[in-house]
């Protein structure tokens, strides 16, 4: 009987000490969901519109139409139908915009639809960066706006989950999700600078321009392109990069790039062989040189191996591009490169795009 109380006091022990732990968990971290992400970003999520002249409506001849815009001219502004739709995120308090440079490219006026508000206001164009695809945008007299918050781009990684909004087809605050992919992607012929997050999340016709989130309801991209031809193939320009220009937009009204002045291809065996090289070595021949460029400038000439940029082996043209075009003008880079088999390394003074 006594053996049985014992066992019966120790269970009631074990009992109580799991309890204990399992009251101790909420001093664990606590668990995000996308529903609380979607609460938090949607107010930093607008609805983008181009604007451009509708040449279906008669501006000219004769009619009531006619007659009423002589009567008032200059008082009515000439029609105009959506070319195109988008999304954006709203970057600060002053109204500034960030979205994607073609949703906007052809506008001739820019609306704005805030969340949770029907009206549409003009939006004034501070600047554009076609290397990336973004654009930045400003709304005036607007209060209460919801600026979003932007996460360090550098910390995600392949398999984290995130999620995609935006207005495709005109839907306002769609939300899809889905996870990062890949990491780096380029070479996808989309814009000159690719440095792509891929995601499965769904991105559609609207979404453009729109943020892709972290659990936490901040940004870790910009969603920009889809493969047409493929489901779940989406691609966001990395908040980081994104935000940078966006600041560089803000203050400048463009996006200046590095340039070396070169033309360059990828040195196969055959051209290794007929330089007098082992036909082992790799690195782009340089083909054409502008006369007085930051490469010229720096001591290279046509017949010379670049072998790396910035520290970094170069393989492809447009890697070498990329990494030129991602610095700024003035920046000092150093190359190191082949002139007539011998190994140089310099610095060149990257000039302006």
């Amino acid at each position: 009987m006594k053996d049985k109380i014992a066992a019966l006091l120790i269970g009631v022990a074990i009992g109580l000490f799991v309890v204990a732990a399992i009251d101790k968990r909420p001093n664990l971290p606590q668990v995000h969901s996308f529903a609380s992400a979607a609460k938090i970003a949607l107010p930093s999520v607008v609805e983008v519109a181009a604007l451009v002249p509708d040449d279906e409506q008669p501006t000219e001849g004769e009619g009531f139409y006619h007659d009423i815009l002589e009567l008032f001219h200059g008082v009515l502004r000439k029609p105009y139908r959506v070319d195109s739709y988008g999304s954006g995120v709203i970057i600060d308090k002053r109204g500034h915009i960030l979205t994607n440079q073609h949703v906007i490219k052809q506008a001739e006026i820019v609306t704005v639809k805030l969340y949770g508000i029907e009206r549409e206001v003009e939006a004034e164009v501070i600047g554009v960066d076609p290397l990336t695809d973004l654009a930045l945008i400003k709304i005036k007299y607007v209060r209460g706006l919801v600026p979003a918050k932007f996460a360090d781009s550098s910390f995600i990684s392949a398999g984290q989950r995130v999620a995609a909004i935006g207005n495709p087809f005109n839907l306002h605050g769609s939300f899809t999700v889905g996870v990062i992919s890949a990491l780096n992607r380029s070479g996808l012929g989309v814009v000159d600078l690719e440095d792509f997050i891929q995601t499965d999340a769904r991105i559609f016709p609207g979404n453009s321009g729109g943020p892709l989130l972290n659990i936490k309801g901040e940004v870790v991209g910009i969603n920009t392109a889809v493969i047409k031809e493929a489901t779940g193939i989406g691609f966001a320009i990395p908040s980081s990069s994104a935000f940078k220009v966006a600041m560089t937009l803000l203050k400048e009204g463009s996006a200046t790039r590095g340039d070396l002045g070169i033309t360059t291809v990828i040195l196969t065996k055959n051209m290794a062989l007929l330089l007098g090289l082992p036909e082992e070595t790799k690195g782009l021949l340089v083909t054409e040189i502008e006369k007085g460029s930051s490469a010229w400038r720096g001591g290279l000439r046509a017949g010379d191996v670049i072998i790396s940029f910035d520290g970094l082996l170069i393989e492809t043209p447009r890697a070498l591009n990329r990494l030129a075009m991602s610095a700024r003008k003035g920046d000092e880079k150093e190359v190191s490169f082949l002139h007539k088999g011998e190994p140089y390394n310099t610095i060149v003074a990257l000039d302006a795009k």
